[in-house]
């Protein structure tokens, strides 16, 4: 299996070299698809060289994989980014899901990395792996946010977390697409629409006062 080395770090503040190329991937990604990797679109990407990107990821397979963790750690920083409050746990779990939700162009391009590497998976072996180590954690964090939502009694017993949770994620991923071509529904609106979805397969609908015409 490919294996990407963790970001180098600079004293500066700004992002590492290898947090530059890895941003430059998905940007290009974004704007012209998965097949358009390549070291030296990378390197003119983040304005280095291309043996600065070949140091770093030595294949193409490398680049892939770094693009699609680099987008995951970006918004796993948002999510815990989220403020923990005096909030219910079901208002903090859904807050957590907008937070994943795409409102600004860097984000926009992290889901469609995210939705790219998912339609690759039936023909690259990588990709597939790389994405079924990255949903693994997702659903057991979705899983464990359900448990403690039911031991604190805002959920049913019978409620079932391990049948849930790809639920919700499918719920996700589809308003992440919806968002990439309804740009409208960035920010709130698109937020309301999920705490909707999640609000119905969390058997609560109406729980959080999400408005049902958004």
């Amino acid at each position: 299996m490919v294996r990407v080395m963790g970001a180098d770090t600079t004293r500066g503040g700004g992002p590492s070299t290898f947090d530059r190329l890895a941003d430059a991937a998905i940007s290009l990604i974004a704007r012209d698809g998965l097949t358009a990797l390549s070291v030296r679109r990378v390197a003119a990407e983040a304005s280095l060289s291309g043996g600065t990107v070949q140091h770093h990821f030595p294949t193409k397979d490398h680049l892939t994989v770094a693009a699609f963790d680099r987008a995951v750690r970006r918004q796993s920083e948002r999510v815990a980014d989220v403020p923990r409050s005096e909030q219910r746990v079901v208002e903090h779990f859904v807050a957590e899901l907008c937070a994943i939700l795409p409102d600004s162009d860097p984000s926009i391009e992290e889901a469609i990395v995210w939705i790219a590497m998912a339609a690759a998976v039936p023909t690259h072996p990588v990709v597939a792996e790389r994405q079924r180590q990255a949903v693994t954690p997702t659903r057991q964090w979705m899983q464990v946010s359900i448990v403690e939502a039911q031991a604190a009694g805002e959920l049913a017993a019978t409620l079932d977390p391990i049948q849930t949770a790809p639920m919700i994620e499918a719920a996700l991923d589809g308003m992440m697409q919806q968002i990439i071509v309804q740009p409208d529904l960035r920010g709130d609106r698109g937020c309301r629409r999920l705490t909707i979805m999640v609000e119905r397969l969390l058997r609560v609908d109406g729980m959080l006062g999400a408005d049902a015409t958004a």
